[in-house]
């Protein structure tokens, strides 16, 4: 029963495909543990597939060729087998180191037997480069700004006209109002001569 793995990875490559590489190495490499900590970083130039096994320790560090989004080709969508391969040869390594053994008495990585990475990749298995997420479309703040304010002149125009109309209505009662005021008097006035 293999135990829990944290991965970390800070790469452009897809965490579930590291994940399940990782597994696997870790199953064929280890067989069992309680806990794994498995950091994957970007290489620089140059100093691809190297890693870093702490002694003793269930830790380690790998290092992948870097998704060059300049050369988003077909060739950079995933790993190359040759590429996991190497790759699966340096985490071996780390393992031999996290169980305690130096240089001087480990196979050089580059022979290590690693027939589970061989069979991984007879079964089709590819490192993808992780999804890109969708860019969020640009707001067009003039364009919002300009509804904005067509909607507030129609609603201002809208509240216009209803206020004009309650003057025209309220101007008509005074003129009525004035006007029988004004008869009634006229009727007084006649009334008294």
């Amino acid at each position: 029963m293999s135990g829990k793995i944290k991965l970390i990875n800070k790469t452009g490559w897809d965490t579930h495909d590291l994940r399940k590489f990782v597994l696997a190495g870790l199953k064929a490499e280890v067989g069992k543990w309680y806990n794994y900590t498995v950091t994957i970083a970007n290489a620089a130039v140059n100093t691809y597939y190297v890693g870093w096994g702490w002694y003793n320790q269930n830790k380690m560090k790998l290092v992948l060729p870097p998704v060059d989004d300049r050369a988003y080709t077909f060739s950079r969508l995933f790993l190359t087998s040759e590429q996991i391969i190497r790759i699966a040869r340096t985490l071996a390594h780390e393992v031999q180191h996290n169980k305690g053994e130096h240089h001087r008495g480990m196979v050089k990585s580059r022979e290590l037997p690693v027939e589970w990475a061989y069979t991984l990749v007879t079964n089709g298995f590819r490192i993808n480069r992780a999804p890109q997420p969708t860019p969020k479309p640009k707001r067009d703040i003039q364009a919002e700004r300009q509804a904005h304010a067509e909607k507030m002149l129609a609603k201002h125009e809208s509240d216009l006209k209803r206020k004009q109309k309650l003057v025209k209505n309220w101007r008509t009662k005074v003129r009525y109002y004035e006007r029988a005021a004004g008869k009634k008097a006229a009727a007084r006035t006649e009334c008294d001569a």
